[in-house]
């Protein structure tokens, strides 16, 4: 009479088990699986979580954004819940939580959201809130390239030069690059003249190279504009044109963009394209410096050392030549040994200008070599 009760008991425990093992296991969604219909309000809330996300309303607002964004998300609406994941992941309007955000993308992705999923394949490529996992990575990814969703294309050839889950070929990464470039995708287009400026999965054609720089660049993606200023600069590949180089690094310095405001400022220290002006090179300097670009913040502590378009201070070139010193800049380094010797911005230290001169020696100053020589006529000697 036991036996009988138990086997149904049994039968039933084993049975749960099998369907949550199976369950757990089922990664991708089932075909032809169709989703059941959405009410009309998740649409709504939406649109009205979009207005604020936007700052459609004057004053953008995720907190809000979140909240319908959410309310859409929960009665199934696919845009609601990658938006939502979006937030998640960003902490934007509410804590970020990155394992809850890979939820909401996967449930919008279910439903064939091109957006949902790349961001999915996305999480499956950098690990956010899932495991590293490159073959999950490149079927959300396809998926998404199947609805020329461009990213997804840019993403693709960036795991074939990387080789993700995939044998590195440059041939594919190019065929995927040049497939989101003919959408628009500005980074693509970046990655297509970058291929055939160096020749990698195509035959190096720098006209055709310059051609898609441009076309990423007037997009807008800083990077192409800083590269076209550098090739202008430097006359590789184009007629050489300071003019040009200032224009392609004006844009993306304007942007925030570092290495654009150091060249920027640099053709205004020497004066290539435009009158020299100290001033500008200054501004354009600190920027840069404040960005923690290490060339820049050793050429705005010479210009504070020599009092060059800005007041002279020892006291702040001090500062930024340590700053360009701790990120290993060796000029920067030579110049602590000075200022320790003499005392420039500081109590003169001879024990921190043989540190500094030593270090500059090290990186290849030559000039160091010959002021260690002097400084050590002038150490004290142990008692």
């Amino acid at each position: 009479m036991i036996k009988k009760t138990l086997y149904p008991a049994i039968f039933l425990i084993v049975w749960h088990l099998l369907v949550l093992s199976a369950s757990a296991r089922l990664i991708h969604p089932k075909p032809n699986q169709t989703p059941p219909p959405t009410p009309m309000r998740a649409s709504l809330y939406y649109q009205k979580g979009h207005t604020y996300v936007s700052g459609q309303l004057g004053k953008k607002d995720f907190k809000k954004a979140a909240k319908y964004f959410r309310m859409s998300a929960q009665l199934g609406f696919a845009k609601g819940q990658n938006e939502y994941g979006v937030l998640l992941q960003n902490g934007f309007g509410v804590e970020k939580d990155l394992e809850t955000a890979a939820l909401w993308f996967r449930r919008a992705a279910e439903q064939k959201l091109a957006a949902a999923e790349f961001n999915l394949g996305l999480t499956y490529r950098m690990g956010l809130g899932v495991e590293v996992d490159y073959q999950e990575a490149l079927y959300w990814f396809k998926r998404a390239a199947a609805q020329d969703y461009s990213k997804a294309y840019t993403s693709l050839g960036l795991m074939y030069v990387n080789g993700q889950g995939v044998s590195i070929d440059y041939k594919k990464a190019y065929e995927y690059y040049l497939m989101g470039a003919k959408l628009g995708n500005t980074r693509a287009q970046y990655y297509v003249g970058s291929m055939l400026l160096r020749g990698k999965g195509i035959d190096a054609n720098w006209e055709e190279a310059i051609k898609w720089y441009k076309k990423s660049a007037r997009g807008g993606f800083i990077r192409a504009q800083n590269t076209l200023g550098n090739m202008y600069q430097n006359g590789k590949g184009v007629t050489r044109d300071f003019t040009q180089a200032i224009s392609w690094f004006r844009l993306a310095a304007e942007q925030g963009n570092v290495l654009a405001q150091l060249n920027l400022g640099i053709h205004y220290y020497m004066g290539w394209g435009t009158d020299r002006d100290w001033e500008k090179a200054g501004h354009w300097f600190e920027k840069s410096a404040k960005g923690g670009n290490r060339r820049a913040q050793y050429n705005f502590g010479v210009l504070l050392r020599d009092g060059k378009g800005i007041d002279k201070s020892y006291k702040e070139a001090l500062k930024w030549f340590l700053k360009a010193g701790a990120q290993g800049y060796p000029r920067a380094s030579f110049q602590l040994g000075i200022f320790y010797e003499k005392g420039y911005g500081t109590e003169p230290n001879l024990y921190e200008a043989r540190f500094w001169y030593e270090k500059a020696l090290e990186q290849g100053i030559e000039q160091a070599e010959s002021a260690l020589k002097n400084l050590g006529q002038n150490m004290p000697r142990a008692p």
